[in-house]
């Protein structure tokens, strides 16, 4: 993905998980969820010392089920990386996609169920801080990036899944119908 792209998301993850940190994300893998493809219960395994979230993309926008849910503690939250597709009223062809991401710490647990339609593609990059994030409460263990916010001011939260969708964090694809 374009290099703007990654800078956006690193912002986001900056002004959200790490206030304050210097926070490079790199891309790890790309994962594919085949049909009855899924991924129980894990932790992510860190990569370094300066290892310390995930962000998830997901890259398509036909498949079904593969919904991914994160756990930390007692407490768990559903994360929908569907995209929103719009579509031209009069020919029906696909004119516009928002894709969704979710960045999340280490110390959160990640399932995916099983895909029961086509195949899920997603990115995950790893998240790296510079500085060691000491004392850190996981007051929030993810936040979800979108741009169906724009312009939109993160408060602090106290629930650690409430959801946030930033703005201009991935861009529109506009085409004629192609993905």
């Amino acid at each position: 993905m374009r290099s703007d792209f990654r800078d956006k998301i690193q912002q986001i993850v900056r002004s959200t998980l790490f206030v304050g940190k210097n926070v490079k994300i790199v891309l790890c893998r790309l994962a594919l969820y085949e049909k009855g493809e899924h991924f129980d219960w894990h932790g992510d395994s860190t990569h370094g010392d300066n290892h310390h979230g995930t962000v998830l993309v997901a890259l398509n926008i036909s498949w079904d089920g593969g919904g991914i849910h994160l756990r930390h503690n007692d407490t768990e939250m559903d994360v929908d990386l569907h995209p929103i597709v719009e579509n031209d009223p009069q020919t029906r062809t696909i004119t516009s996609v928002s894709l969704h991401a979710v960045a999340f710490y280490s110390g959160v647990e990640v399932r995916v169920e099983p895909v029961t339609k086509c195949t899920c593609l997603i990115l995950q990059y790893d998240i790296y801080v510079e500085t060691e994030c000491r004392g850190n409460s996981y007051g929030r263990i993810y936040t979800s990036i979108s741009e169906d916010m724009a312009g939109a001011h993160v408060p602090e939260i106290s629930n650690p899944f409430a959801t946030e969708e930033l703005a201009s964090a991935i861009p529109r694809v506009h085409d004629e119908g192609q993905l």
